[in-house]
């Protein structure tokens, strides 16, 4: 039986110094998004320019056009999905060695049980002949600002990122519950200055008991302590405003939760929260704690709270 991994945990194998390591991969993937589309020209440009920085041909091994490959397996992606007989390369790490096309065509049709396998001899794929430079590990931005690509392809390819991390769930949840409304400009502020906010909206909530008792249904929470604090928002403010934040924690490392050993808890997300609740917490009428900032813990508790807000119309 092959190994097998899904979209999320393949992007999140491609890393180098907690960055994103693989921006060919977007830039692979816009191209293929814009076919059909008024901007197909721009980022065919992109990508050609990336493809012969990189390899320093402007044909494939197989002497056809970089493009016509590419749409050629596209089609084959298309028609028959991904062959499993034609895994992506990785090393120990499930970092991409090869097979990089093949990898961003998953992105861009959607397959989530992406065929893979692992390469001993991994280093044997990076001294392939006719490779202008080997920058498998280190794909990021440096890497497209020395080769010729210009402020706003740069911007372009972070926005195009940040657009696909929001696909796949790539990112952390804050939810600043309502005490802390009259903070929520400062909340946001102090957060964006150290990470990348994806988003952040500020949303009214009719039935806001039994959205906390739906987002914590997954955080082994014991009965108690989420009857008190979710009494304790609704007591201590009239107010039903929540400010939901997407934060980039591409970087983050977890540990392993201390009661529940099977669950992973990111980090930077208790950094973040503990920060924050030591700012604010003295600030608060009859704080209890918690009733200032939740976050998801893991990416698993990211996909439980987009669906909750889902189902509640908050989010689409």
């Amino acid at each position: 039986m092959s190994l097998t991994l899904n979209r999320r945990q393949m992007l999140l194998s491609q890393r180098k110094n907690k960055t994103l390591s693989r921006l060919d991969l977007v830039v692979r993937k816009s191209f293929l998004d814009s076919i059909g589309t008024d901007e197909y020209e721009f980022y065919r440009g992109m990508y050609l320019k990336m493809q012969y920085n990189r390899t320093g041909y402007k044909v494939h091994t197989n002497k056809l056009p970089w493009v016509e490959q590419f749409l050629i397996l596209d089609r084959s992606f298309y028609k028959k999905g991904y062959l499993s007989n034609y895994p992506l390369v990785m090393n120990e790490n499930k970092h991409l060695i090869n097979s990089s096309h093949r990898a961003a065509l998953c992105l861009h049709h959607k397959i989530d049980e992406i065929p893979f396998m692992v390469s001993k001899q991994w280093k044997e794929h990076l001294e392939k002949t006719g490779s202008k430079t080997k920058t498998y590990f280190d794909y990021g931005t440096k890497w497209f600002s020395e080769n010729g690509f210009s402020e706003t392809e740069l911007k372009i390819i972070q926005k195009k990122k940040i657009k696909l991390f929001e696909e796949l769930n790539l990112f952390f949840y804050f939810i600043i519950w309502p005490p802390a409304e009259k903070f929520f400009d400062s909340i946001h502020k102090q957060i964006k200055k150290d990470y990348a906010v994806i988003a952040c909206n500020k949303v009214e909530i009719k039935n806001l008991d039994r959205l906390i008792k739906d987002i914590y249904l997954i955080d082994n929470i014991s009965d108690w302590k989420l009857q008190k604090k979710t009494q304790s928002i609704l007591e201590s403010t009239k107010s039903r405003k929540v400010m939901i934040m997407k934060v980039d924690l591409f970087q983050t490392d977890f540990r392993k939760k201390t009661n529940f050993p099977e669950v992973d808890v990111s980090l930077q997300a208790e950094k973040i929260k503990q920060v924050i609740r030591n700012e604010y917490k003295n600030k608060i009428n009859n704080y209890f704690h918690d009733i200032i900032i939740h976050s998801s813990d893991n990416y698993e508790h990211v996909d439980h709270i987009r669906h909750i807000l889902r189902e509640n119309k908050i989010e689409t």
